[in-house]
């Protein structure tokens, strides 16, 4: 019974390593990595995505900077007075409120946009520079993961080819030693064996150094894991070039960032033409003596400005750092026409000049980096066609050489010819296996890079 027991025991303990064990196998083969989550890990991990969502949360905040300078500003005064003399003490304190709002509307002179405006536009470039990066780390997570792709697949073939020639090695050194064939047709076989385990030693290490480059860009060790096959085939589409490269044109960031540059740029000429202006401005004060209120546009800026202020009978303005002599009286209320005219002897009219080369140099950059691009657009489409023609005649060139090797093959079982002759068509058929094989990813690139290229992929 005890014996029993203990048998029993040990089975149950048996059964369930076994289970862990498989369980752990199943574990280990459900690491599989797919594209699109090697491309959602890139937007984490990519160092060039990470400094520009720094630099649009910095954007985000100068922005903010800039709207918050436009809120009310309350100054706070108090103070605490000792007569030396009697010994008396008294305490005072003051508040001034104040507001600029710029209205956006000026009765003469240059329209300039409100520094929010301007912080927006820096906002919205810093956006596009991070589209842009995101883009960036797509496509290289793209790249590396096809580069994966093919050459798991050409590892494959040449492990293939070197079992093939292996076996035909063997037979050919049966056929020379009964004198079936020669001994050049022998060391061709070998030849083949030798040149296949080279190529095979080539596509592994080019697989690890692809895995590595993976493993790097996405920020995760890739050991172990299997690398789930695209969903789609590779993409035949009928592209007209001149309107891909004028949709390019209209969609690529680079652009609509010198734009905004020239814009900005525009901005600053207008502000310095300005400057040479008078300025003209209208206010309005009420002073009491414990408490003011004023208002006051500028037409030229087109800012509206209040100021409103009040202490107690304590408060001393004397010896408060800032001063206040003008901010009360004994119960004025007055409007006020005031003209302010800054003659520079010409710093605003060369800042101006200065603005207009700056302002033709954003122009003639628009215009390198459009010629740039539409160059970059003609490569892609070139090298695009060109992808997709090779792959056509590869796949042809494979079906045949296929149906050479099945010929042949019948032919060597029924003696007809020998096995290096064998050997050769094997060795054409290699050839145009692997030549089919990296054509068809080549396809797969050359068009992510058209898209990446026409401004697809943000």
């Amino acid at each position: 019974m005890k014996r029993n027991l203990v048998l029993t025991m040990k089975l149950w303990l048996c059964g369930m390593m076994f289970i862990l064990a498989a369980s752990s196998c199943i574990a280990a083969e459900e690491k599989v990595m797919t594209l699109n989550q090697a491309i959602q890990m890139a937007m984490e991990a990519d160092l060039d995505v990470q400094n520009a969502v720094n630099a649009l949360e910095e954007a985000k905040l100068a922005t903010q900077q800039e709207r918050l300078k436009t809120l009310p500003k309350a100054t706070i005064d108090g103070q605490i007075q000792k007569d030396v003399g009697s010994g008396d003490e008294s305490s005072g304190y003051q508040v001034v409120l104040q507001q600029t709002i710029p209205t956006g509307y000026q009765v003469y002179g240059q329209k300039v946009v409100s520094d929010i405006e301007q912080a927006r536009w820096e906002q919205i470039k810093v956006e596009n520079k991070l589209k842009m990066a995101r883009a960036e780390a797509a496509y290289t997570t793209y790249e590396y993961y096809i580069n994966i792709l093919k050459y798991q697949q050409m590892v494959e073939a040449q492990k293939q080819a070197v079992e093939v020639y292996t076996k035909s090695l063997n037979l050919a050194n049966q056929q020379l030693s009964l004198g079936k064939i020669t001994k050049p047709g022998q060391l061709k076989i070998e030849n083949y064996l030798n040149k296949a385990k080279f190529d095979l030693e080539k596509a592994q290490s080019d697989l690890e150094i692809a895995i590595a480059r993976l493993s790097q860009q996405i920020g995760k060790d890739l050991t172990g894991y299997h690398f789930a096959p695209l969903d789609e085939e590779p993409v035949a589409v009928d592209l007209d070039l001149d309107l891909f490269q004028q949709k390019a044109l209209q969609n690529r960031l680079e652009i609509k960032n010198l734009e905004l540059t020239l814009e900005k740029n525009n901005q600053t000429k207008l502000a310095a033409m300005n400057e040479k202006l008078p300025s003209l401005s209208l206010g309005y004060s009420d002073k009491q003596n414990l408490q003011s209120y004023g208002v006051e546009y500028n037409f030229l800026s087109g800012e509206l400005s209040w100021t409103a202020a009040r202490k107690d009978e304590s408060y001393d303005k004397s010896v408060v750092s800032s001063g206040n002599s003008e901010q009360y009286g004994n119960d004025k209320q007055y409007f006020t026409l005031e003209m302010s005219w800054t003659l520079d002897f010409g710093i605003a009219a060369n800042k101006t000049k200065q603005a207009e080369y700056t302002i033709a140099n954003t122009k003639l950059e628009i215009e390198k980096t459009k010629r740039s691009i539409s160059l970059e657009v003609k490569q892609a489409y070139n090298n695009y066609l060109l992808a997709v023609r090779e792959n056509e005649v590869n796949q042809k060139a494979l079906a045949f050489y296929d149906k050479d090797l099945e010929i042949k093959s019948l032919q060597a079982q029924m003696g007809m010819i020998s096995e290096a002759d064998l050997a050769e068509a094997q060795q054409d058929a290699f050839e145009a296996r692997i030549a089919a094989l990296k054509s068809s990813y080549d396809v797969y690139l050359a068009y992510q890079q058209l898209k990446k290229v026409g401004g697809e992929l943000y």
